[in-house]
């Protein structure tokens, strides 16, 4: 996988694009953690850009990444989901763990309106 880092003034974007690896976990950790570092941090993850979406490797790459976000009392949100995998995380109720927007312009409001 990809990763694009665009660092504005009031959020950190990921754009993440390209297939994923398997250890793309320890990718992640090394290349995108020394971003989260800020406390309070509101960080918005795009993926149109994935090409596909492997469960057990993505899921622990966002939680992994929503964990460190957590501890420095930050934020973060999803967007721009693939329709299949926003249906697939609505139906096991990933939603309720990870905000899920319908595209970027969306996640960037800072009220908490959701939107699939």
């Amino acid at each position: 996988m990809k990763y694009k880092v665009i660092n504005s003034t009031h959020h950190l974007l990921f754009k993440f694009s390209g297939d994923t690896r398997k250890n793309e976990a320890l990718f992640v950790k090394r290349q995108l953690f020394p971003y989260l570092r800020k406390i309070g941090i509101m960080v918005i993850i795009d993926l149109s850009g994935l090409e596909e979406f492997e469960p057990a490797v993505n899921l622990g790459v966002l939680y992994g990444i929503k964990k460190e976000v957590s501890l420095n009392n930050g934020e973060l949100k999803l967007c721009s989901l693939d329709p299949k995998i926003a249906f697939d995380f609505k139906e096991s109720r990933l939603d309720r763990l990870f905000k899920v927007y319908a595209d970027l312009n969306t996640a960037r409001k800072p009220q908490e309106e959701k939107s699939l």
